[in-house]
């Protein structure tokens, strides 16, 4: 039985679950063996047979509240798709994250920094706060990618990484699990070397 059916067949059993709440009088359900001459049941049988004789009727069922539910949760995330896909901010965030997505995230500060390109990076720091932009390091402005892949102050937490991380995505980066777990630990260390500057 198609998965359609079944909801129209549960949709019918509600409705008459509804019938039988709102009825006032008394209502025994039992159990009656096919075929054995009962008069109701036979009833219930030829108007069950005619029915399907009849060509030219259709039958529609109103969704369930569920489906209607699932309906309106993917149109509001295709609305949500769009606008995110239609945006001229967050250019750097989309690059990471190009698919939005209604699973519950639970917030890493550190992570989060890499994912928004703000926080702790001299980068972010100097656009809105006035603040250089050189990296710790002396060599280059201190952006995400460079703090990450480039900069020599931070090998130590590089060396451990599987072979081939210079090719990987910053994407692919962030979502492998030993990575970043120490993208935790550097992200850690230089807010800490940033507030002792201070």
């Amino acid at each position: 039985m198609a998965s359609s059916a079944v909801e129209e067949v549960r949709d019918i059993i509600n409705n008459i679950k509804e019938d039988i709440k709102e009825y006032k009088g008394k209502i025994t359900l039992t159990w009656i063996r096919a075929h054995m001459g009962n008069f109701g049941n036979e009833r219930a049988d030829q108007l069950a047979k005619e029915a399907t004789l009849i060509s030219d009727e259709t039958i529609s069922f109103v969704p369930s509240r569920n489906q209607i539910r699932n309906e309106e949760n993917k149109i509001m995330k295709d609305l949500w798709q769009n606008r995110w896909n239609d945006s001229k901010n967050a250019r750097w965030t989309k690059n990471l994250i190009d698919k939005v997505n209604v699973d519950r995230l639970y917030g890493d500060f550190y992570i989060n920094q890499i994912l928004t390109a703000h926080g702790v990076f001299r980068e972010h720091q100097a656009r809105f706060f006035e603040k250089t932009s050189l990296c710790l390091c002396g060599q280059e402005t201190g952006s995400v990618l460079h703090v990450i892949k480039e900069c020599e102050i931070w090998t130590s937490y590089r060396k451990n990484w599987p072979s081939g991380w210079q090719l990987m995505s910053l994407k692919d980066l962030i979502n492998n699990a030993d990575i970043r777990i120490s993208l935790r630990g550097l992200l850690h260390e230089l807010l800490i070397k940033e507030l002792d500057l201070f």
